[in-house]
């Protein structure tokens, strides 16, 4: 019995395992990807260096005025 895979038909293929395991490795390091994007504002810091984190002041502004970076 035959199967689709991806939007492709294989035949009977021993190696149905290898790129099933191949599908899921694909599919959990878009995930990781996608989730280090969306989260990445997340673990910003105020201070960089000793001195205040730029990124920081962009992503939270109300959060900066806490900080006195801006008035």
């Amino acid at each position: 019995m035959g199967y689709i895979l991806d939007g492709k038909y294989y035949k009977d293929n021993p190696d149905l395992n290898k790129l099933l395991n191949k599908q899921q490795s694909t599919y959990k390091e878009h995930e990781r990807n996608r989730q280090r994007h969306d989260f990445a504002k997340e673990i910003l810091q105020p201070y960089k260096n000793g001195q205040p984190n730029e990124d920081f002041i962009q992503a939270y502004p109300e959060e900066s005025k806490e900080y006195k970076f801006k008035e």
